[in-house]
C-alpha cells in the first residue's frame, strides 16, 4: 500500500540513464515494446556505446545523458528522456537521428551500408496536438502514406502526461512501461505488485530501480542533477517572464508614438497606455 521511501525518478535523465544502462535486459524488454507497435523486427542484444555517466559535469545542463545502443544487426537507437519543455524539440530530435545516419557511412562504403537510425523521445510534456501518447513518424509520401521514400530513419515520442494510470485498464507491455517510467518514484508496493503481474519484466525493473535508489552514490548524482534541471528550468521561466514583461513594454511604446503622430493629448495617451507623462515625453525628445 506505501510507496518505496526515496525511489529516484525515471523523469529525470540521470537515473533514466543509470538504469537502463546496468540493465541492458530491461532496455531491449523496452525498445521491443515499443517497436512492436509500428514495426515487424524486434531488437536483439543491444549494445550500448555511451554507457558513461557525467562525474563533476552532472551540473551541467548541457550534460548529454541520452542512451546510444545498437543491436545484434547493426540498427542504431538514439534514446532521450527530457524532463523539461524545450522549444523546437522536434527539430532538435531531427537533426541528431540525422547526424547518426550521416556518420553511419564510411568514405569508400556504399550507401546501402548506412545502418538505420531510429530516435526514441521520452517526454515529460506535451509536445504534438491530440490525445496520442505514442506516436511515430517516418518519411511517407503525402498522397500515398503507404508509399515510404526510406525506412532507415524513424522517430518515436512518448509523452508521459498523456499515460493513462489506471493499472488494471492496461493491456500493451508499453503502456505498462510507460507508466513504470512516469510515476516510478510514487507507485505503491501495491500498484508494483499490480504491474508486475502484467509484465514479468516489470518485476527485474522493480528490483533494480529500488537498488539504485538505494546507493548512496548514484543518490547523491541523483540529487545534483535533478537541481540542476530544476534551477534552469527557473531560469528559463524567469528569463520568459523577462521576455514577456518586454514585450508588453514595447508594445505600450509603440501605441504611444502612433497615438502622437495623430495628435493625441499626452493625459488620453497615458491613460490608455499606463505609461507616465514623463515617459510620453521622453519619446516626444527621441524623434
Amino acid at each position: 500500500m506505501f510507496a518505496f521511501v526515496g525511489r529516484l525518478s525515471l523523469t529525470i535523465d540521470y537515473a533514466f540513464k543509470k538504469f537502463f544502462v546496468s540493465n541492458p535486459d530491461l532496455l531491449m524488454d523496452f525498445l521491443n515494446a515499443l517497436f512492436r507497435r509500428y514495426g515487424d523486427f524486434t531488437i536483439e542484444s543491444p549494445i550500448v556505446q555511451n554507457p558513461e555517466l557525467p562525474g563533476e559535469a552532472i551540473d551541467d545542463k548541457n550534460a548529454i545523458l541520452d542512451i546510444l545502443a545498437r543491436d545484434s544487426r547493426g540498427r542504431k537507437i538514439n534514446i532521450e528522456m527530457q524532463a523539461h519543455e524545450i522549444a523546437q524539440f522536434a527539430k532538435r530530435s531531427a537533426f541528431y537521428a540525422f547526424r547518426l545516419y550521416v556518420q553511419g557511412i564510411e568514405k569508400g562504403q556504399d550507401h546501402n551500408d548506412i545502418p538505420p537510425v531510429y530516435s526514441v523521445n521520452l517526454l515529460d510534456f506535451v509536445l504534438f496536438p491530440g490525445l496520442s501518447y505514442h506516436r511515430c513518424f517516418r518519411l511517407l509520401d503525402t498522397n500515398d502514406p503507404s508509399v515510404c521514400m526510406m525506412g532507415d530513419i524513424e522517430f518515436h515520442f512518448i509523452e508521459l502526461p498523456r499515460v493513462r494510470t489506471e493499472i488494471e485498464s492496461l493491456s500493451e507491455p508499453l503502456d505498462i512501461w510507460s507508466l513504470f517510467i512516469r510515476n516510478s518514484e510514487r507507485l505503491t508496493e501495491d500498484e508494483m505488485a499490480a504491474i508486475e503481474k502484467k509484465n514479468p519484466a516489470m518485476k527485474k525493473a522493480h528490483e533494480a530501480l529500488d537498488e539504485i535508489s538505494m546507493d548512496s552514490d548514484s543518490r547523491l548524482a541523483y540529487d545534483r542533477r535533478k537541481s540542476a534541471l530544476f534551477f534552469y528550468e527557473k531560469t528559463l521561466d524567469a528569463k520568459y517572464e523577462e521576455g514577456k514583461v518586454e514585450g508588453m513594454l514595447q508594445g505600450k511604446i509603440e501605441t504611444a508614438r502612433a497615438m502622437l503622430k495623430k495628435g493625441y493629448p499626452l493625459n488620453e495617451i497615458s491613460g490608455l497606455t499606463g505609461l507616465t507623462l514623463h515617459e510620453i515625453e521622453n519619446l516626444i525628445e527621441q524623434k
